[in-house]
C-alpha cells in the first residue's frame, strides 16, 4: 500500500501543477471545484462467462482543477474517488446472486472545449490513472450473504480513456455543472487466471458511465 502511495503521489505532483502552476496577472485563474454523483458501472468479460453480467449503481467524488488553455479550450485536472465493479446472477440459479466492486483514487487530465454565455455546454476527453485503494466481493443466496476482501485478486492501476460533456451555468461568482463522463478501462484489472501469451485466460476490463453534479468556485 505504502508503494502504491508514493507513486499515486508522484503522479498528483506531476499532472495538478500542469493545471494549476504558477500565475502571472495576465493568465486565467484556475478554478476550483467540488462534485459527486453516481456511476453505472459494468465490466467486459472476454470471453463471456457462464454467469451473466448485469451493471451496478455505484458512487464517485472528488475535486477539480481547471485552467484556460487559449480561448475555449481548458485543461481539468481531477483528483477523485471512483467505485468500479459490477453485479453477476447464475443463469441456472437465480436465487444465488454476487457482485464486485473495486475502490480506486484516480486522476483524470482532460482537455475541455466549452462554449461562452450563462449557461455554457463543454464536451472533454483525456486520460485516466487510477490506483487501486480496496476490493470486494458480495455473494447472496436467498436472503444470506458473504463479503470476501478480494485485494490479492485485483491489480493494483487501472489505466483509462475518458471522453464526456455537461453544462456549466453561472450562479454569481460560481458556477454548476451537470454531466456525463464515460470511461473505458484499458488494462486487465483483475489477477484470477494466469496471463499467459495466446492463452483463453479470462481478461475483465471496466466500463462506467458516470453522471456527476458539481460546482465550480
Amino acid at each position: 500500500m505504502k508503494t502504491r502511495s508514493a507513486r499515486f503521489l508522484a503522479i498528483i505532483t506531476v499532472l495538478v501543477p500542469a493545471s494549476v502552476g504558477a500565475q502571472t496577472p495576465s493568465e486565467s485563474p484556475v478554478r476550483t471545484g467540488v462534485f459527486g454523483g453516481v456511476s453505472l458501472a459494468r465490466v467486459q468479460w472476454t470471453p463471456a462467462p457462464a454467469f451473466e453480467i448485469e451493471s451496478s449503481t455505484l458512487g464517485a467524488a472528488g475535486v477539480s482543477f481547471e485552467r484556460r488553455i487559449r480561448g475555449p479550450l481548458f485543461l481539468e485536472t481531477r483528483v477523485q474517488w471512483t467505485r468500479r465493479g459490477a453485479e453477476a446472477c447464475l443463469q441456472e440459479s437465480p436465487l444465488v446472486t454476487g457482485e464486485f466492486w473495486i475502490d480506486y483514487l484516480s486522476v483524470p487530465a482532460l482537455l475541455k472545449v466549452k462554449g461562452r454565455g450563462r449557461v455554457r455546454p463543454y464536451v472533454s476527453a483525456g486520460i485516466d490513472i487510477s490506483t487501486r485503494l480496496s476490493a470486494k466481493a458480495r455473494v447472496a443466496v436467498e436472503d444470506e450473504s458473504v463479503t470476501e476482501d478480494m485485494g490479492d485478486d485485483a491489480k493494483d492501476t487501472d489505466l483509462l480513456l475518458d471522453a464526456g460533456g455537461g453544462f456549466e451555468v453561472s450562479a454569481g461568482s460560481r458556477s454548476v455543472f451537470v454531466e456525463a463522463m464515460y470511461s473505458h478501462g484499458l488494462r486487465h484489472v483483475a489477477n484470477l487466471l494466469p496471463e499467459l501469451p495466446g492463452s483463453e485466460a479470462d481478461r475483465i476490463r471496466t466500463r462506467t458511465l458516470q453522471l456527476s453534479v458539481g460546482v465550480r468556485f
